[in-house]
Order: C-alpha cells, then sequence, then structure tokens
C-alpha cells in the first residue's frame, strides 16, 4: 500500500490514501486525529472512512480549500470525478480524457481542469463550464497560481510563457517569456504579491520574477496594471533594498561561453524531445513549431537540422511540408555530419520532394553506400520514384519489388513500420502498382 498525506486549506485537516489494486486506485479520506466532530473526540480518530473510488488510472486528489469538495483524477485517467469530501458521493464526472490535471480555485467557487490545448473553469455546485483558456504549443497540461488576495492568476497558455490574467476579467495583464523557454511545473506568488516563483521541473531550474520592479518599469511607461498597488513589494525595515546594492565583479575566465553554450544544447534538446512528443500525437504544426525553435536555439546541431527538414519532407499533412525549407536544412545536416546516412536520406528525400529527380538518386545512393541495408526501404522506395519520374521505369520497378521484400523480411520499429508504409503506398500510386 502506497500512503499519501495532505493537510487540506479547511478548519479541519484530513489524511489522504491512495490505495493501489489491480484495477483501480481507491482514495479515502479520514478527519485525523484531533479533528472536532460530533462523531468523534479530540483524543481519538474519527470513527468513519470516505471510500473514493474505485477510479481506474487514480493517482491524484486535490481538496477545496473549504473542505468540501475532492476531486480524483489521473495520468492515464479519462475522467476527472468530483465528490463530496465528507459522504464521498460521487457529485460530477467530467469526462476529459486522459493527461487532465486538477485543482481548486483559492475562493473554492471554481474547479479547474487544465489539458495540453486548454483551461477550463468550472462552477462548484452547478459545474457548468464559465470560462475557458485556449493553450498553444503546450504538450501537457498546466499548473495555476493565485496571488494572495486571489486577483491575479498565472498560468502557461503558451510553452515556456506565462500569462498573467486578471481573474475577474479574465484579460491577460502582463506576459513572461522565459529566455530559455523552460516549462513551468509548479508556481506560486509570494506572499507580498512582489515576486512569482517557477519550478521548471524538465530545465531543472528556479526561477523568480520580480513582477515588483517589472510593474515599477511598467508604470513608467503608463503600462502598469490596476489589479493590485505598484507600490506592493514588502521592502518595509529592509534597508539593503532602500541602500545602493554592492557591484560586485566576477572573473569567470572562459566559463561564461561555455556555459551559455551548454545551457543552449539543453534548450534545444528539450525543443527537439517537444517536437518529438507532438509527432507521437500527431500534432503537426506544434512539432514543425518546435522542430524551428531547437534549430534556432542550437544552429550548429546536424541533428536538429535533419530532424526538421526530414519533417518538412514527409509529414502526413501535406499543408505542413516545405520542400525548398526541407533541402535546405538536410544540406546543413550533411555539412555538419558528411558521414551520416540519415542526413544524406533525408536530403535525398527533400530533393525529390522539389522535382530534383538526379540529385535525389545520388544522395539516396550515398545513403545506402555508407550503412548498407539498415535504412534500405527508406533510400530505395523513393529511389524507385525518381527513377520511374525520370522515365527508368524498369529500374524503378525492380527497386520498388527489392523494397517491398525487404520490408517484409525485417521488423522495424512500429513508427519506422508506419512510415514506410506510407511511402511504399506513395510509390506504389506513381508506378501504378
Amino acid at each position: 500500500m502506497h500512503r499519501t498525506t495532505a493537510q487540506p486549506l479547511a478548519p479541519q485537516r484530513a489524511t489522504l490514501r491512495a490505495q493501489h489494486s489491480r484495477r483501480s486506485h481507491i482514495g479515502c479520506l479520514q478527519p485525523a486525529i484531533g479533528a472536532s466532530s460530533d462523531r468523534g473526540s479530540g483524543d481519538r480518530p474519527f470513527p468513519l472512512q470516505a471510500t473514493l473510488g474505485p477510479q481506474p488510472g487514480l493517482d491524484r486528489i486535490v481538496l477545496s480549500p473549504d473542505g468540501r469538495w475532492a476531486a480524483t483524477s489521473g495520468w492515464h485517467a479519462k475522467t476527472v470525478r468530483v465528490s463530496d469530501a465528507r459522504t464521498a458521493v460521487l457529485v460530477k464526472e467530467l469526462p476529459l480524457g486522459t493527461m487532465t490535471l486538477a485543482a481548486f480555485s483559492p475562493d473554492s467557487l471554481h474547479l479547474i481542469t487544465s489539458r495540453f490545448d486548454e483551461f477550463c473553469f468550472w462552477e462548484v455546485g452547478s459545474w457548468r463550464k464559465t470560462k475557458t483558456f485556449p493553450r498553444e504549443h503546450c504538450p501537457y497540461p498546466g499548473t495555476v497560481a493565485y496571488s494572495a488576495d486571489g486577483c491575479v492568476m498565472a498560468l502557461e497558455l503558451s510553452s515556456g510563457i506565462i500569462s498573467l490574467v486578471d481573474v475577474e476579467s479574465g484579460l491577460t495583464l502582463a506576459k513572461l517569456e522565459d529566455p530559455y523557454r523552460d516549462r513551468p511545473g509548479w508556481m506560486s506568488f509570494t506572499p507580498d504579491g512582489a515576486r512569482l516563483v517557477v519550478v521548471s521541473p524538465y530545465a531543472k531550474n528556479i526561477h523568480v520574477w520580480d513582477l515588483h520592479s517589472i510593474r515599477g518599469q511598467l508604470a513608467t511607461m503608463g503600462l502598469d496594471w490596476d489589479s493590485l498597488p505598484v507600490s506592493q513589494g514588502n521592502t518595509k525595515g529592509n534597508s539593503v533594498a532602500a541602500a545602493q546594492p554592492p557591484r560586485v565583479i566576477v572573473d569567470l575566465g572562459d566559463f561564461g561561453p561555455r556555459a551559455e553554450v551548454a545551457s543552449q544544447n539543453k534548450q534545444a534538446k528539450r525543443h527537439f524531445e517537444l517536437a518529438n512528443e507532438h509527432l507521437q500525437s500527431q500534432r503537426w504544426r506544434e512539432a514543425v513549431a518546435e522542430s524551428k525553435r531547437a534549430v534556432e536555439v542550437s544552429p550548429e546541431n546536424a541533428t536538429h537540422h535533419n530532424g526538421l527538414a526530414w519533417l518538412l519532407a514527409t509529414c502526413p499533412d501535406l499543408v505542413y511540408r516545405e520542400g525548398v525549407l526541407a533541402v535546405k536544412h538536410a544540406r546543413k545536416a550533411v555539412e555538419l555530419e558528411r558521414e551520416s546516412p540519415e542526413s544524406w536520406n533525408t536530403l535525398g528525400v527533400a530533393c525529390y520532394r522539389i522535382g530534383e529527380w538526379q540529385q535525389a538518386i545520388d544522395m539516396l545512393s550515398k545513403a545506402e553506400q555508407l550503412q548498407p541495408n539498415i535504412y534500405f526501404g527508406h533510400n530505395a522506395f523513393f529511389l524507385a520514384m525518381a527513377h520511374w519520374q525520370l522515365g527508368e521505369k524498369e529500374t524503378a520497378r525492380e527497386l520498388l519489388e527489392q523494397a517491398a521484400r525487404w520490408l517484409s523480411s525485417t521488423k522495424p520499429p512500429v513508427s519506422d513500420r508506419e512510415e514506410l508504409d506510407r511511402f511504399r503506398a506513395e510509390a506504389m500510386e506513381l508506378l501504378g502498382k
């Protein structure tokens, strides 16, 4: 049995337990020792235990701050369930799909659900959806943070960009764009509202946004928002804050440039990983955007150029294919890694997409020479089509037959198999098979 303990923001404390079974997780809610009630005393535990579940995939339980509601969800759960925290009676089930997080607003008036594409606010009691905030380029659900007075909330509405939103009107007050596009995994305003602390688990960083200073600079331009006074930043009695800050000069030698390069490589890798995650979910637009960001952050990385070129040359959705741009990035990948069969293959496919049949044959043949038979299907299907376009139909037919036999005799990964099946279908359609 796995146990987790949580304290709801309510007059009485409660203990949450997540019990694992073969079919589901079962959440149990039980007031702790010392909780006042007409069913127990301060010297012994409350005699009743409310069981939430069973619910397939349950691994998260959150309580509303007033202690009235319990919302259960899970990374693999297909629904978010809301139950009366005192009786465990199920009052609402939201079929939102997997990868959904749930939370409550500080005033306990709204349930907040987060998915990769939107935040939704549900009115407690009626469970009516009252607000929706669309999200862009976000592969995972996000987190929400509220200022202490509940007037401002922070949400990630675009990957690596935190929006400060007026709670009452829903208007965006400001956007905080992380210079490295680190994604927030947890956020919290400091009690005085002067700073926003952001934890980025993927980048393993903690960022602190000085909202007091940002707003002070905005105020000089007449761009500050009105939800909180600009003077809110607790510097009272802080002589260090009022005094002129000391000037410190540190000679880092070449550590600074090396650290900057390492940071850029790290950020580029994360964009590349996000692109692959989007590809697996068939979110082509987001995959292209993240691939381009990876190349922008680390322009001398052959793998990132090759990945972008391959996507632009072979994306299943023709809307996102860009043959000329694919050739540009594939050539850069080959320039950076002359002995990479993957890059030569990508360049050959990209040349085929823009009608450069002979160049496509030359590049694909080079790829096959560098590593024979490993990527034969990826090379041969396009070689067959390129020869066919040049009128060399007998050669094209032979190559198509060889590629089909190779595909039948090998067991490529599922993702490669899906690609190869698409390429075979394209070649067979062209050759009239």
